[in-house]
């Protein structure tokens, strides 16, 4: 967890990178990440969870697809962020103080990293807990599959842009 005094460093950065057209309401899609070459990731049902938030005018990001300084423009833009817990919520150290955060854990294992993050950078945090799927085994490496309700997501993302309904 970076200490806050670090924040400065991490504004200097955000605004040597200069700004660029990307959208402002992201889902981190981690799918292809490299912990698992060419699988797919954990969260079973991330194209159900992005097709829901996709009528709110959210958009898929794969972050391995970017450089370091779009991933900075990325974030440092960014005002509504959807994301698996996953190291590439650790970029929030970037995001700015009218950024929200949603977080999905699954039941399996809950690691509030990114909410202490959040809290650090001025970041607003909810979280949506999934569920494991048991009947699925474990992975390569020991991951464990778990999906969460997309109609979930949809409302936290909603509670998130203000809408009560």
């Amino acid at each position: 967890m970076p200490h806050p005094r670090l924040r400065p460093y991490f504004n200097a950065l955000r605004e040597q990178v200069p700004a660029c057209d990307l959208p402002r309401r992201l889902f981190i899609d981690r799918r292809r990440s490299e912990r698992q070459p060419g699988a797919p990731r954990s969260l079973v049902n991330a194209d159900e969870v992005i097709a829901a938030l996709e009528r709110d005018g959210f958009t898929a990001m794969e972050l391995e697809t970017l450089s370091f300084a779009e991933q900075i423009a990325l974030f440092a833009g960014a005002e509504r962020i959807v994301a698996p817990h996953d190291v590439g919520l650790a970029n929030l150290v970037f995001a700015g103080p009218d950024c929200r955060l949603i977080e999905l854990h699954s039941d399996h294992q809950v690691n509030w990293a990114f909410r202490h993050l959040a809290a650090v950078c001025g970041v607003r945090y909810d979280a949506v807990l999934g569920r494991q799927i048991a009947q699925v085994p474990a992975g390569p490496g020991g991951t464990r599959f778990w999906q969460v309700s997309a109609l979930h997501v949809r409302g936290a993302a909603g509670a998130a842009l203000g809408r009560t309904g």
